[in-house]
């Protein structure tokens, strides 16, 4: 299998246009919402990306063979078990249904895979597989270390804890006199 890919700049770009980013998936769920801003987890003081970042994104893939990608249920997002079923079957003794993909969530699995009586999501490529890439829409599949530490900001909670300890400390001890 080889794969190719295109590197961009993004540096100075808004870190909220790259369509991969996961704070539009905690966007999806009010849960995952709620419990970010518990966490205060966010875009940090610049929706930018720094000087320096590099993504990659996916323009093709080249197999010898027809493959499922698949994750365990409890780590990706399907499609209802309940959607339109496009095709089903038996691949190395595997049992394995294709559903027809939520066009208004196209990232969702939609092939399920039971393996030893344990259900898999995932999604189905076809050889030679091409990407559609939406023309000005940055999709980055890949980060290097600036572009990652800048999307996926998380505060210091600790150094926050420590401010609220010494606030504390001096109100008590103004109090006290």
């Amino acid at each position: 299998m080889s794969w190719k890919y295109k590197k961009i700049d993004v540096s100075g770009q808004l870190i909220e246009s790259d369509k991969n980013n996961s704070m539009h998936m905690i966007r999806k769920s009010p849960n995952a919402e709620v419990f970010a801003a518990i966490l205060g987890v966010g875009y940090g003081t610049s929706n930018l990306f720094p000087e320096g970042s590099i993504c990659w994104q996916k323009q093709t893939a080249q197999s010898s063979q027809e493959y499922i990608e698949f994750y365990p249920e409890k780590i990706i997002r399907h499609v209802r078990e309940d959607s339109e079923i496009q095709r089903s079957g038996l691949w190395n003794k595997v049992s394995w249904v294709e559903f027809k993909i939520d066009i208004n969530e196209p990232e969702r699995a939609n092939v399920k895979l039971i393996i030893d009586d344990k259900i898999y999501w995932g999604f189905y490529h076809p050889l030679n597989e091409t990407f559609i890439i939406e023309p000005n829409q940055l999709s980055c599949d890949y980060m290097n270390e600036t572009a990652f530490k800048a999307a996926m900001f998380k505060p210091d909670v600790l150094s926050e804890l420590r401010k609220i300890e010494l606030w504390e400390t001096w109100a008590t001890i103004y109090l006290d006199d």
